[in-house]
Formats: structure tokens, sequence, C-alpha cells
């Protein structure tokens, strides 16, 4: 496999380096290794290189999971591979600020480059008009449409280009073989003639994750209003990547089950279990664990469920944010085009409301809840 072809982003830090080799050495490789038509490394760079070092010094770890994108232009690669890494990585402003103005250069306009980093247009703009006025960079004479149609930076000829298929895509979890199959089938859906016109090829080869998980910016909103996150009660280990928390419980941990205590982040899982909705049901024993005493402060993740009781019993109680557009949840494959059919709603329950609002204003509308004597508090 290519190696370096597609490596842009920074090297990462001797102590993160070792903390992602420590990491890789207890649970294996964790978010999918991606790899294009050609079997070229486009993303995982780092997790390839301390899987190889750990395996050479003789620690059995097992294959790890792998996705195979084919059909992408090179900046469709190359933007592909910056836009996940934005997402994940903390990088410094300047570091964001180099990926986004390459990302702008190599044909992307503000819109497109805001909808596949999860942040917001005014924030993208904002970073890039200021590298082009510093003279970091020479802003580009045309963008490229989505419908691969070149257009003047300026503005777009006949409104927005139409979306084109997206290329064929190959999922498959682990295994030498499994990537040579996944490969060879990408190659013959380039080379069909009718496979423009799909929008996604997927090959399951094994097991995909059908888990969702909130994107950086929120949580690192809810450690901004809490300090720190000592609990994610219905979490898994991909998420733990961004997230972080001191302490948090997957499905097999069964976390209904247990004492919750301290700062808590939860977004809880969606569906029903035993004809119960479950953000019903976790929602509910968030508040009990608050109240209780056990939980000091938390912020909850649910869908803005408009004229179901146990949402309007929430919102009713506790000061909400109600985001103004639909989050996009990373899905398995660390792609954040797993975009919410509902819109999203952030309650607080804690002291510091005042920071809550001031944090969380940027992401919607926060409405407090009625003060005793039915007045409506600042």
């Amino acid at each position: 496999m290519g190696q370096t072809l597609y490596q842009l982003m920074p090297e990462l830090s001797q102590e993160e380096y070792e903390a992602l080799k420590a990491d890789i050495a207890e649970r294996g490789i964790v978010i999918p290794i991606e790899l294009d038509e050609a079997g070229n490394i486009l993303d995982g760079h780092h997790r390839i290189r301390a899987w190889q070092q750990l395996k050479e010094a003789g620690k059995d770890l097992p294959d790890y999971p792998r996705v195979v994108r084919a059909g992408m232009t090179e900046e469709q690669k190359r933007n592909h591979i910056r836009a996940l890494n934005i997402i994940r990585r903390h990088l410094t402003n300047e570091q964001l600020q180099e990926q986004l103005v390459a990302m702008r250069l190599d044909g992307m306009s503000y819109q497109e480059i805001a909808d596949t980093t999860n942040l917001g247009r005014g924030t993208v703009h904002a970073q890039i008009q200021s590298a082009f006025q510093n003279r970091k960079a020479e802003a580009p004479d045309e963008t490229i449409g989505k419908d691969g149609k070149k257009y003047p930076a300026k503005y777009r000829k006949n409104g927005k280009p139409k979306l084109p298929a997206a290329p064929p895509v190959s999922v498959y979890a682990g295994s030498d073989e499994g990537e040579a199959k996944a490969i060879n089938k990408a190659q013959k859906a380039i080379k069909d003639p009718n496979a423009a016109s799909q929008e996604v090829q997927v090959t399951i080869f094994s097991s995909e994750s059908k888990e969702y998980y909130t994107p950086p910016q929120y949580v690192d909103a809810a450690r901004e209003v809490m300090g720190d996150i000592d609990l994610d009660p219905a979490s898994c280990d991909i998420a733990q990547e961004w997230i972080g928390a001191k302490a948090y419980y997957t499905v097999k941990d069964d976390g209904l089950s247990r004492v919750w205590t301290g700062r808590v982040w939860l977004n809880p899982p969606y569906g029903k279990d035993g004809g119960e909705s479950n953000q019903e049901t976790w929602s509910q024993y968030l508040v009990r664990e608050y109240l209780a005493g056990n939980v000091t402060e938390a912020i909850l993740l649910v869908k803005a469920a408009m004229g179901y009781k146990w949402f309007e019993n929430l919102w009713w109680d506790w000061p909400t944010c109600f985001a103004r557009e639909r989050v996009s949840f990373i899905r398995s494959d660390g792609s954040n085009d797993g975009q919410s059919k509902m819109g999203t709603a952030f309650l607080y329950l804690g002291s510091n409301v005042k920071k809550f609002k001031q944090v969380f204003r940027q992401f919607g509308r926060v409405i407090m809840p009625e003060a005793e004597d039915g007045t409506m508090p600042e």
C-alpha cells in the first residue's frame, strides 16, 4: 500500500504518537484505514505505522478495519482527507487555516468546505480571507462545482450546480483477502458505464457499525461549559477518540445499571427498547441522577421531538439550545454524512446557566424555562 502519497496532514508530536501507539496496543485499530482503488492510503498513516511497529515488536494484534473509496479525483481525495482530519484532530489555529486554504485552492466553495468539516460558513470564510489578505496564499480565480465544472470563484453561473453521483465505495472490516476483493470490485465499478448513475455502491465483507457519533465541536462546547467531562455513559471506543471522557460506558457495560457521577455528557441511543424510547429512558435517568446529587452538571443531546411529552417535560424544566442546523453525526467509517432527519436540542443541567447560554448560542437559540412565578428568566 502507498504510505505517503496522500499524507497531507502535519505529523503527530512524539507524545501524541506514543499515546496512539499505546491505544492501538490495547484495542487495535478502531477507526478504519481508508484506501483508494489503487490501494494507496488516504487516511490512517499514523495508525498503520504504529500497528506495523507493534506487530514487528511481537505484539499480537487483530487485522484492522478498512474502507475502499473509488472514483474520486485527486482534488476530491485531498479534500476528503483534509475534512476527515479537521473533524477528528485538534489542530492549531494556524494548521486549521492552512488546511481550509488548501481546500479552497483545490476548488471547493466556502459552503462546501463548511458542510464537509462541520465548521460554520462564517468561520471558514474568515479563516481563508485572513490568509489571503495576509498574503499567506493567493485567492483562486475558479472553483470546481459539484458537477465537476469550473466556475468563477466569486459567483456561480446559473445557480448552484446539481449534485453528481457519489463515487463507488467498498466497505469491509479487515483481512488482505477482503481488501483485494474490495479493490477489484471498486475498479470494476469505475469502468462500468452505468456506475455513474448510482449514488453509492457498498459492499460489506464483514460487519459495519450502525452507531453515529457527535461531531467534536459540540463536545468541545460542552467541555468549555463544564470544564471537563467526567462521564460519557452511552458511548463507544471510537467516539472517545475526540470526546476523551475520564470514564465511559459502552453497550456491554449497560450504563443504565450504573451510578452516574460528576460532569456528564450524554448523547442517548436512538430507537426503542421494549417499546420504550431510548431517548426518553436515558434522559429521565440523567435527570434522576442529577436530582439525586450524583451528577453535578450535565449536557444532554437529544432529538428535538416536539409533540412528545418526554421532550416537552425536558425543555420546560431545563435551559435548551435548539440547533439552527441539523447535526451531521459521524459514521463508523469516519465520514460525517449521518445527518439527523430531525432537529437537535442541547439541554443543560447545572448552575452555570450563563456560561451555557454564552457558549451554545453559536449553535442556535437558547430557550430558558419559566420561573416559578411564570416569568421568563434571562
